[in-house]
């Protein structure tokens, strides 16, 4: 990358580096020989590639994990349980690359005592590049003919992923039967709809699409599933309309941005519940739009930055943000620029 970062952290200049070239992936080579591995970012996730060039042996490569309490391969993937909980590493995908483009490679884990890890793999050509990828679990594009922003997804039970944005008109490919069907939201920049979409474990299939929203501009900041199989939605509206249930579940005078909570059920077709939340200024907002002479600006970014969590009862946890001075709080809770 051709730009680099700047670290000045506390007095101490000896602690200071400047002109820190900044990477996109970095590779390991000849770890085994002609084998390398890749690690980069994908997602705002770590990823690693195994590379393995002709002449180089898969059977060599062996992964090593100390302080683990256990190794186990169950349904093809890696499941490494340590005292502070389990990790999983997906079953690996692997390929080659011939006249006829990506070509995918039988990849397993095998264990090897206590702690190591090899890779079995059949039926590959030597004399061609081999990749070991163990994380992909799947890709896809999804869109509609109008221009559409991700904000959030999150995953299911079963390994389904939910995709959370906005949708600036129509053409979002919504199925039978959803919730919302058609765009509600205003025109141009000024309006959108929440658009949410559910795919299965493999990325094969769309389970539902939705919109939901009202006539002004709603947006998703999290999601969660809970242990029904429903979608808890937190984000915020400016919409007079934005569906609610019961019509009558606001908390708060409302006025300008309010947070909203939204629970659609497992298929994608009605709303469990949905509340709204807020007084006279914005909530759910955590950035200043006013121009001061200290203020700082940045060219781009979003103020969309609130989180929900569930506990074992599926009771709902928000965390986010308020410029309403009589925001809707419980007594003795104070007044804060944060809300919980």
């Amino acid at each position: 990358v051709p730009s680099y970062e700047n670290y000045i952290t506390g007095s101490d200049p000896s602690k200071w580096a400047a002109n820190c070239r900044i990477f996109q992936a970095i590779t390991y080579k000849n770890v085994y020989p002609n084998i390398d591995v890749r690690y980069y970012a994908q997602g705002g996730q770590l990823k690693y590639d195994i590379l393995v060039y002709p002449g180089g042996d898969a059977r060599n490569i062996v992964m090593e994990y100390e302080g683990v309490d256990k190794l186990q391969i169950k349904n093809k993937e890696l499941r490494i349980q340590t005292s502070v909980g389990d990790v999983r590493e997906l079953s690996p995908y692997s390929y080659q690359i011939n006249e006829s483009g990506r070509h995918e490679i039988d990849c397993r884990y095998t264990l090897e005592g206590n702690n190591k890890v090899k890779f079995k793999i059949k039926n590959y050509d030597p004399a061609k590049m081999l990749v070991i990828d163990p994380t992909l679990i799947f890709a896809t594009f999804t869109g509609s003919t109008s221009s559409q922003w991700g904000f959030t997804a999150t995953y299911g039970a079963d390994g389904s992923l939910y995709s959370g944005g906005i949708v600036f008109g129509g053409g979002f490919p919504v199925s039978p039967g959803a919730f919302q069907t058609g765009y509600k939201g205003g025109s141009g920049n000024d309006g959108f709809d929440i658009g949410i979409m559910k795919f299965n474990s493999s990325g094969s299939n769309r389970v539902y699409a939705t919109y939901i929203g009202g006539n002004g501009a709603d947006q998703p900041h999290s999601l969660i599933e809970d242990s029904q199989g429903n979608l808890v939605i937190l984000g915020r509206t400016n919409s007079a309309n934005y569906p609610l249930k019961p019509q009558s579940n606001q908390f708060g005078s409302g006025g300008g941005y309010d947070i909203v909570v939204t629970k659609l059920n497992a298929d994608g077709t009605a709303l469990v519940g949905s509340m709204r939340i807020g007084g006279s200024d914005d909530d759910g907002v955590n950035i200043s739009t006013a121009r001061t002479p200290n203020s700082i600006s940045v060219f781009y970014g979003d103020d969309s930055r609130s989180e929900v969590i569930l506990d074992e009862h599926d009771d709902i946890y928000l965390v986010s943000c308020t410029r309403s001075s009589n925001f809707p709080t419980t007594p003795g809770q104070g007044n804060r620029m944060v809300l919980l």
